[in-house]
């Protein structure tokens, strides 16, 4: 748990539930060694990246952005109403991603736990729903946690 002392609110950060509703509705940003990071790791040639990749209406020679397909970044695999998204360059994901934490004040984190999980945040930031929805979430994030282990 992370307590922030402005606001006299606690933030509950809990592991990354995979939702995807991060990586919808927005389109990463990375810069150019990261692109070319990303496209030796995959083995394509700089151009093909690019080509199949890269949004072309980004002006920036020195950063670029992810396509976005259906409203979702490219690399997001997740299928139609899944609860799971699974991002296909995790390992070597751009910073911005990298950076991403999942937390109670998100937006997009509160739709996941809504949206796939039935949760929702309550006044004092505990999750609350059914004890089997809550019960459900649970062993899914022990799994996550112990994934990381």
């Amino acid at each position: 748990m992370n307590s922030t002392d402005t606001s006299k609110t606690t933030e509950t950060v809990f592991p990354c539930f995979c939702c995807g509703v991060c990586c919808s509705g927005y389109q990463v940003q990375m810069s150019l060694t990261e692109a070319h990071r990303i496209a030796d790791t995959l083995k394509l040639a700089w151009q093909e990246f690019i080509d199949n990749f890269i949004d072309p209406r980004w002006p920036g020679k020195n950063t670029f952005v992810l396509k976005a397909v259906a409203g979702k970044c490219i690399f997001l695999d997740q299928e139609e109403g899944s609860s799971i998204g699974l991002c296909r360059i995790h390992v070597f994901k751009p910073a911005s991603c990298a950076e991403w934490k999942a937390t109670s004040f998100k937006k997009e984190c509160r739709q996941g736990l809504s949206r796939y999980w039935n949760l929702s945040i309550g006044e004092n930031e505990e999750l609350q729903g059914s004890p089997d929805d809550l019960l459900c979430f649970q062993k899914y994030i022990d799994s996550l946690t112990q994934e990381e282990a």
